[in-house]
């Protein structure tokens, strides 16, 4: 089942085999906006109450999230974003740069001011980071370091949901710290996170094997709670423990190498298809600190196909090499009827 999950990174080979051509490649990257699209905006729906035919779920109605939970709808939204304001060149029409631009603005506003999902706002703001270092001057680039601290500050004070996300986090942190208890999302996460480590520690070279996390979760939380009652667990929400536990210390070095070579390989790319496709790694980099991103199902087939069109497309758009004039066989082979009878 969990190499099930993994075979989703096939995905990203296949676009790039089977997109072809120039137009292939834009008209999947104009049905891929405009899902992306009709997402965001059925949110934006349901946060002015309206009604959305194909929303079914009854937690949409107050966590605004259209297919997903609000969780992975806001880390898919951030890095959408990012993707309409670094591609709008590629908009047609007119005013095609301008709608592209509206559409990125609109998707921020709804990552930070209708969805509660606090990885989407981490994803956000290291895209929002990253946008700017690109936009300064090569002298002033290092101050990117000292820009995920200032949007969140800025963010802190003007968005009332992030305002309150990041005081329950630390309300969250706090209490688990004090009391060791697991029953907020936070204190679930830094349980499973504890758990994740001490299972890579026991077996730091060779893991735990593959697909069993929820063995060891149980074995490990028996040995510290005799009363503990055994259930499964999917995953540890961190991509990068779940790595580290099943395949040991190679194979977290072994993902982190997959996402450097990703972004490494998205330099050989025009320059906005490289920036739209290092965004897109660096969203599932900084999503993978908080979820399995890549693991599950919904989130997981979003990064792909979008790292397999980017790829895709990036190729296509590159300028084909100069062809080069082949030897002739014979001096006369293109000289005219005329002259050869003449």
């Amino acid at each position: 089942m969990t190499f099930g999950k993994y075979g989703k990174l096939l995905s990203i080979a296949l676009m790039v085999l089977l997109i072809r051509t120039r137009r292939e490649a834009l008209l999947a990257l104009g049905f891929f906006c405009a899902t992306q699209t009709l997402l965001v905006l059925g949110s934006w729906a349901l946060f002015a109450g309206m009604s959305v035919p194909w929303v079914h779920s009854a937690k949409a109605q107050t966590e605004y999230a259209v297919f997903s939970s609000y969780l992975d709808q806001g880390i898919i939204t951030a890095v959408f974003a990012f993707c309409c304001l670094h591609l709008r060149q590629h908009v047609p029409g007119r005013y095609g740069k301008h709608v592209a631009v509206a559409i990125s603005l609109i998707c921020m506003a709804n990552v930070l001011f209708v969805l509660r999902g606090r990885s989407g706002h981490m994803v956000l703001i290291a895209l929002m980071s990253l946008s700017i270092m690109w936009a300064l001057p090569k002298r002033l680039q290092p101050v990117v370091f000292a820009i995920p601290f200032l949007l969140t500050t800025v963010l802190f004070f003007a968005s009332p949901t992030v305002n309150e996300r990041l005081k329950q986090v630390v309300t969250e942190v706090s209490a688990f710290s004090s009391t060791t208890t697991s029953v907020t999302s936070s204190g679930i996460r830094l349980n499973l996170w504890q758990r994740a480590f001490e299972s890579l520690l026991q077996n730091p070279l060779k893991g735990s094997g593959v697909g069993s996390w929820s063995n060891e979760y149980n074995r490990l939380e028996v040995q510290h709670n005799s009363s503990y009652k055994v259930v499964h667990q999917s995953n540890p929400h961190q991509e990068y423990l779940m790595w580290g536990m099943q395949l040991g210390i190679p194979g977290l070095i072994l993902f982190c190498a997959l996402l450097a070579a990703l972004f490494v390989d998205a330099t050989r790319l025009p320059s906005a298809h490289a920036r739209t496709t290092q965004c897109i790694v660096v969203g599932l980099a900084v999503a993978c600190f908080f979820n399995c991103s890549l693991y599950d199902a919904l989130i997981g087939d979003f990064f792909c196909v979008a790292l397999g069109l980017m790829f895709a497309l990036g190729y296509q758009m590159r300028e084909a090499p100069p062809a080069q004039a082949r030897p002739q066989e014979f001096h006369g082979a293109h000289t005219p009827l005329s002259k050869l009878t003449a």
